[in-house]
């Protein structure tokens, strides 16, 4: 892995079930722990960040659609479908 500045900014673009998956593997939780993750709605923004020194990575915000209110560009049913994660996932 190439060493990054302590204060860099990194943007990935992906599909919903790859963005799940790299947010699993980079906060280094067990395989079965993706479960427990939301689907990713179109356009929503997640991010993490890591302390200072690197070692110790937290999830900041999951599938945030705040940017879609009001728009009607929001998935349809999401709310059915796509949300079923516990609010305490840094803690599993």
């Amino acid at each position: 892995m190439v060493p990054l500045p302590a204060n860099a900014n990194i943007l990935v673009v992906s599909h919903g079930i790859t963005i799940r998956v790299l947010i699993n593997s980079l906060l280094e939780k067990a395989d079965h722990c993706v479960n427990s993750l939301n689907w990713c709605d179109n356009t929503a923004v997640s991010e993490l960040e890591w302390t200072p020194d690197g070692i110790c990575g937290r999830l900041v915000r999951l599938n945030d659609g705040k940017h879609l209110a009001d728009t009607g560009l929001a998935t349809e049913e999401y709310e059915e479908w796509g949300l079923f994660a516990p609010d305490d996932y840094n803690m599993l």
